[in-house]
């Protein structure tokens, strides 16, 4: 029986192992894949990263939308709120400048009644002095 030397390039253990050529081959395909893969996972977050912010801008602009109607909304109601008081306010000016009126006028036509029967009275006196 005839021993042959193992030689760890050629046979380690019971695998196989690769010469250092194709050790070399191997490994600069392996990197190229890697690279390769490392590249497309960048990709991938990217369109992540962009879909994301997509979304993102959707929901500040939904968001946007819904707060710029609540406050439109309030301030409708605030408006017609304060239209309704001012127009309460208005009336009730308008119901008081008319007793005032009411009120000036009840008061000249008395004084004037007051006035007219005084100056009577003034010419029926004279009239009985002549």
């Amino acid at each position: 029986m005839i021993q042959q030397q193992r030689t760890p390039l050629v046979d380690s253990g019971s695998k196989y192992k690769l010469g250092c050529e194709r050790v070399v081959v191997h490994g600069k395909a392996f990197a190229r894949t890697r690279l390769t893969r490392i590249l497309e996972v960048r990709t991938q977050e990217k369109l992540w990263a962009r879909f994301q912010a997509a979304e993102f801008r959707a929901l500040v602009q939904d968001h946007h939308v819904e707060l710029t109607s609540q406050l439109h909304e309030g301030w409708l109601t605030a408006r017609v709120a304060k239209q309704k008081e001012l127009e309460r306010d208005y009336s009730g000016a308008v119901v008081g400048v008319g007793k005032a009126h009411a009120a000036a006028a009840a008061i000249g036509t008395s004084k004037s009644r007051k006035s007219r029967e005084k100056e009577n009275a003034h010419k029926r006196f004279d009239a009985e002095l002549r």
